[in-house]
């Protein structure tokens, strides 16, 4: 019964140490304007205009040695820019 229990602990440790870990940051940038063109007599445009963006940005460092960069912004509700980078 005691190999039995010492080969279960040695299973266990081994599941444990190879299990690996995962670091990763994630930062959430923004920015907005509103921006006023002059009003014209002419013209029945709105003379306000407005801007807004949102940018999730992360990455991180895998055990192999690979890199992950990810990158995502919201322009107006719209995912218009986005990028995935892979480095050795």
């Amino acid at each position: 019964m005691n190999k039995l229990h010492k080969v279960g602990l040695t299973a266990l440790t081994t599941t444990l140490v190879a299990s690996s870990a995962f670091a990763g940051e994630l930062s959430v940038s923004g920015s907005a304007s509103l921006n006023y063109s002059g009003l014209s007599t002419s013209s029945d445009a709105n003379p306000w205009t407005m801007g807004n963006s949102v940018t999730f940005a992360g990455g991180g460092d895998l055990d192999n040695g690979m890199t992950v960069n990810v990158s995502y912004e919201l322009d107006d509700d719209v995912m218009d820019d986005y990028s995935l980078k892979l480095g050795l």
